[in-house]
């Protein structure tokens, strides 16, 4: 499915990245003293009202770095859990006084006492069964947990799981703090009996150094981590000339060259396309907005159905479908299934994110691609694009993610990647993965972090003949994308529809 994008839009955004890239020089002094604060322990931490400040003694001085989140839509009923970032403050308090009267002083626990913390909640979670696991997020990375025949618990990620290991209950991050403050504070009471917040500091991975802080008075608990480090201006560079060559020279040039049908046929209905929407509709103005629901009479599903015909075809095929709502639905199905392929495994996404849960993924086909066929087929736009926008989640790597996905696919594996270009800023935003051809994922989801913890959407599991469809679809695109271009589509157009019914 092609969509076009605003040119005006888009050449906006082109010039822009350019001139951030040549001429941009970040300031990174902040972050890099941030980071270099927050290797260090701090002397102590206070909070109040959705803040928290630390406080560090340098240079026989005092710095504090700050972190806050909204704490107006606490439910009092129920666990809250947060994210935020670090940051440095700029102006120490007036009067450090005031930390000790105004603020809540919070006690400071170590990262001994978080991990001795998470492993006990991990063998609480464990099941008996060695056929079972449990599918934990802790700190944004998913584990499975298992438990082997003489009691001993293993964990792994969830992307290098044993194949035959079945999921069959799952902890949110969410569920697994609301469990951790509930242990921990029934723990403090028994030990201690002292009361206010506590602050563990939870190590320096790939992540970076981080803090869980636990309100038990408020019932909410907040993962804050260090802020991301800027690209450096060399790699901003590099970035901005490498679009250049995609929408301009690769998208237009080379596409005219292998795809002259496609250009033209692009360029009419674009033109088409912006006129109709800039003629006059004869649509009254009015100044009140339309109720929700229209008091007119409910949709003709018959007249939908020949709408539908008209606009893709009246060719209608048998399979069966599974909603998977979620990015956790969709990545546990997803996951099992490359681990389950025998022969092939077909990608054809708008965006394969350079994020760090985007690379597992990456990771995994890599592994898969020594043992059986595995196509990968981007847009080459979107996929750019989007691994320049950073994730909301404080969940980051802080390995730096590479330019090109493709060429991170490529590299040390069998992996056949191509990159759909775009002609006329057109881009592909179709998202269909088919396994094995016997089954198929369609829907709105693509391969990153955000889709699979942060947004709410959908993809379907369908099996049947409606995957030789699929496959033939996706078979069309690739070989457009190929040297072959329009001509070898055409050839492809005209091979017989294929589907392989699952376990045969």
């Amino acid at each position: 499915m092609s969509r076009a994008i605003p040119l005006w839009t888009t050449l906006l955004v082109v010039l822009a990245l350019c001139l951030v890239g040549c001429a941009s020089r970040p300031d990174t002094s902040a972050s890099a003293q941030t980071e270099a604060l927050l290797g260090l322990p701090p002397d102590g931490a206070f909070y109040r009202d959705g803040h928290l400040l630390l406080q560090y003694s340098v240079d026989k001085g005092k710095v504090y770095l700050s972190a806050s989140w909204p704490v107006d839509d606490l439910n009092p009923e129920q666990h809250n859990y947060r994210m935020t970032m670090m940051d440095l403050v700029a102006d120490e308090p007036d009067n450090p006084v005031e930390l000790g009267r105004d603020w809540q002083q919070v006690r400071l626990l170590g990262q001994d006492r978080w991990e001795a913390l998470v492993e006990t909640l991990l063998n609480q979670f464990t099941p008996i069964s060695e056929a079972t696991g449990t599918l934990v997020t802790v700190q944004g990375v998913d584990i499975v947990l298992q438990r082997d025949s003489s009691g001993q618990l293993h964990s792994y990620p969830m992307e290098k799981k044993p194949v035959a290991l079945q999921i069959g209950n799952r902890i949110s991050e969410e569920q697994f703090s609301a469990y951790a403050n509930e242990h921990l504070k029934a723990e403090i009471a028994r030990d201690s009996g002292l009361g206010g917040p506590v602050l563990f500091a939870v190590g320096d991975d790939e992540l970076g150094g981080a803090f869980v802080l636990f309100d038990f008075e408020r019932r909410q608990s907040v993962f804050i981590s260090r802020p991301p480090t800027p690209l450096p201006p060399g790699r901003q560079l590099g970035f901005s000339l490498q679009l250049i060559d995609a929408l301009a020279l690769r998208s237009h040039v080379f596409s005219a060259i292998r795809h002259p049908v496609t250009m033209v046929n692009r360029l009419f209905w674009l033109s088409t396309h912006s006129l109709a929407v800039m003629l006059p509709h004869g649509v009254p103005a009015s100044d009140t907005l339309p109720s929700p629901l229209a008091p007119g009479k409910p949709m003709d599903p018959v007249a939908w159905e020949q709408q539908l015909d008209e606009l893709v075809g009246s060719e209608r095929y048998r399979g069966s479908l599974k909603p998977l709502v979620d990015g956790e639905a969709f990545f546990v199905s997803l996951v099992q299934a490359i681990q389950d392929a025998k022969e092939s495994i077909e990608i054809r996404l708008y965006i394969f994110d350079s994020d760090d849960y985007a690379l597992r993924i990456a990771d995994l086909l890599k592994r898969r691609s020594h043992e059986i066929k595995v196509r990968v087929l981007v847009d080459r736009f979107g996929t750019m694009a989007a691994g320049q926008v950073p994730s909301k989640s404080p969940y980051y790597s802080r390995k730096k993610p590479p330019i090109s996905i493709a060429e991170y696919l490529r590299q040390d594996s069998k992996i056949d990647v191509r990159v759909v270009n775009n002609p006329w800023m057109t881009s592909d935003h179709t998202k269909v993965i088919i396994v094995d051809r016997s089954k198929a994922y369609v829907g709105s989801m693509n391969i990153g972090r955000e889709y699979r913890y942060e947004w709410h959407d959908l993809m379907v599991k369908v099996k049947g003949p409606i995957v030789g469809r699929l496959h033939k679809d996706f078979d069309k695109r690739w070989a457009h994308t190929g040297a072959g271009g329009d001509l070898a589509f055409a050839i492809a157009a005209m091979k017989d529809e294929a589907v392989r019914v699952e376990g045969s």
